[in-house]
């Protein structure tokens, strides 16, 4: 696992490099028929406390400032483990100079997780929806540098889960043509 002040020194690493290139980076982005791949890394909190997440995905552009998102996640929150699957469309209501997009999110999320060997649940599957922001700096041609926070909103819940709960997260995306 990755400790606090390795996270934040990747964080920062990212951040400088996505300035020193952004301004070279040329072209359309979000071009009609594109599809990209992404992978991240991140934290989620819920009532048991702030937990890594790894997550992989991949994105459809279907308009300039429309796209599809399927991502799978994993965490292992104490002693169990929890797996997703997020489905979310993303509206970019700001584009800085096809470099930097600001993105709203909402979808449905579903997870599985497996409690702890002293909990007998049967109820191991959890479903709702989500919203979130997402900011996307593109430093290169087809490479993106992906920042995305998201509330995780329960309808079905299990065991010992919040109703909601937070990530954050940060990534790569790739786009190919």
């Amino acid at each position: 696992m990755i400790n606090d002040l390795k996270m934040k020194t990747i964080l920062i690493f990212i951040f400088c490099l996505a300035l020193g290139f952004a301004a070279q980076a040329q072209g359309f982005r979000h071009n009609r028929g594109l599809f990209g791949a992404e992978a991240g890394y991140g934290k989620f909190t819920d009532k048991r406390g702030s937990f890594d997440v790894y997550s992989a995905g991949a994105v459809g552009y279907l308009r300039k400032n429309l796209y599809l998102k399927g991502q799978l996640t994993y965490a292992q929150p104490e002693q169990n483990r929890r797996v997703g699957l997020d489905a979310t469309a993303a509206f970019s209501p700001l584009n800085i100079k096809e470099t930097v997009f600001f993105n709203i999110t909402g979808g449905a999320t579903a997870s599985y997780e497996t409690p702890p060997a002293e909990i007998a649940t049967k109820n191991k599957f959890n479903y709702g929806g989500l919203v979130g922001a997402e900011l996307e700096i593109f430093p290169a041609h087809r490479v993106a540098i992906v920042g995305n926070f998201s509330q995780r909103i329960f309808v079905n819940r299990n065991f010992d889960m919040s109703s909601s709960n937070y990530s954050l997260t940060v990534g790569l995306r790739y786009n190919f043509w």
